[in-house]
């Protein structure tokens, strides 16, 4: 079976489901917790992920601003690689706004090589 026949037969929410399995996974996260941030029952959660019962757009909207993805991601439009863990530390440069590889006083671009 090809890959655009497969997609043919796999649901939206189908689709969605393993985008937040993927999600889970890298956020180490469990279902229950995803349904404690949503504000959900842990049964809703898991009757959606096992694919029972399908996601909604408020699903979708929610789950996007929970795991700071685009919608787009969530219903498979955009590469599954395009998603970060969203605990993971940023650097100290992102948070401060300040980055650690500024050059000194005095440093010229276009006289130094660089």
């Amino acid at each position: 079976m090809t890959d655009a026949q497969h997609s043919h037969m796999t649901s939206t929410s189908d689709v969605v489901s393993l985008r937040v399995n993927h999600l889970l996974f890298i956020n180490r996260m469990s279902q229950r917790e995803l349904a404690m941030r949503l504000g959900a029952k842990p049964t809703t959660i898991y009757s959606k992920m096992s694919m029972a019962n399908r996601w909604n757009l408020d699903d979708v909207m929610g789950l996007s601003h929970e795991f700071a993805v685009s919608p787009n991601y969530l219903l498979g439009l955009e590469p599954i690689e395009s998603a970060v863990a969203v605990n993971t530390k940023r650097p100290a440069s992102e948070e401060t706004g300040r980055s650690d590889s500024v050059a000194g006083a005095g440093f010229e671009p276009t006289t130094s090589g660089l």
